[in-house]
């Protein structure tokens, strides 16, 4: 949870790779806002924010090769879409039109961007689909823009709903999953969805099926066993408050010739082929 630029500048000096944002929206499906509210993480402030075409520009310059801020280890900036909290199906249809103006215009620089980072759209629930929709009924003519953006369900629907769900919006191929609770509970949730969408990554034949699990991520984490026991999972990523604890724990012995930081030149889109 990283919603204003102070925030970012400072978790990126700490070691991060990636960064979570969320994007709240007006009445009328209009983004207005990097920001989450109370309640949020345990031990975090939960009120800080930024005018979302702010964070997206400032997100964009600093991964651009050649700017005077340039951060190369910023690989991933996955939005945390407020989508459920939009009214009906026709808000979040306008409300998917309208973001994908919004990122064509402050993120991409109306597709002239060289920005290196990728963006992880994460939708609230399958029912949303509309705000699907609408964004790419807007964003389908550009394949280079596209191919910079994947897709989540981030809330615990069914694992075959949203299989499904793929299925029947058929353009979208760079699909992420992810399982977790907030900080405050994550010790205490149960491991079995993640384990299952793990099963279904690994089990997953890219060649027939071109709606495959790409990568699979676990939030929020903050604990260094909780870290240890996902990256035997094989996980491909994890959300957390507290990088340099997993930035330690990547320096073990068990763990520094299997696992490292994701770069700007992985490709986030395809499936990590692990011995």
């Amino acid at each position: 949870m990283v919603n204003s630029i102070e925030e970012l500048n400072h978790v990126l000096q700490q070691g991060c790779n990636a960064i979570e944002a969320d994007v709240t929206f007006a009445g009328n499906g209009t983004a207005l806002y990097a920001y989450h509210g109370i309640p949020c993480d345990c031990f975090r402030v939960c009120d800080k924010s930024e005018k979302i075409t702010d964070f997206l520009a400032y997100s964009r310059d600093i991964t651009t090769p050649g700017h005077k801020n340039y951060t190369k280890r910023y690989s991933l900036l996955i939005l945390d879409l407020k989508t459920s909290k939009l009214s009906d199906d026709h808000v979040k249809f306008t409300a998917g039109k309208s973001f994908a103006k919004l990122m064509s215009k402050y993120f991409f620089n109306g597709g002239k961007s060289d920005s290196h980072l990728n963006v992880l759209m994460s939708v609230d629930r399958v029912n949303d689909r509309r705000f699907i929709d609408g964004f790419n009924t807007e964003f389908r003519t550009s394949e280079r823009m596209n191919n910079k953006i994947g897709w989540e369900i981030s809330y615990d629907d069914p694992i075959s709903v949203i299989e499904n769900l793929w299925f029947d919006v058929r353009v979208i191929k760079n699909i992420w999953y992810s399982d977790g609770i907030t900080n405050c509970l994550s010790l205490f949730r149960d491991q079995t969805r993640l384990i299952d969408i793990i099963r279904k990554r690994d089990g997953c034949n890219n060649a027939r099926n071109p709606y495959c699990i790409r990568k699979v991520y676990q939030w929020t984490v903050d604990y260094k066993p909780q870290f240890r026991l996902a990256l035997r999972r094989k996980v491909d990523g994890i959300l957390t408050n507290e990088p340099r604890k997993l930035s330690e724990v990547l320096e073990e012995s068990e763990f520094q010739n299997s696992f490292r930081l994701a770069q700007p030149e992985d490709d986030p889109w395809s499936v990590f082929k692990r011995n």
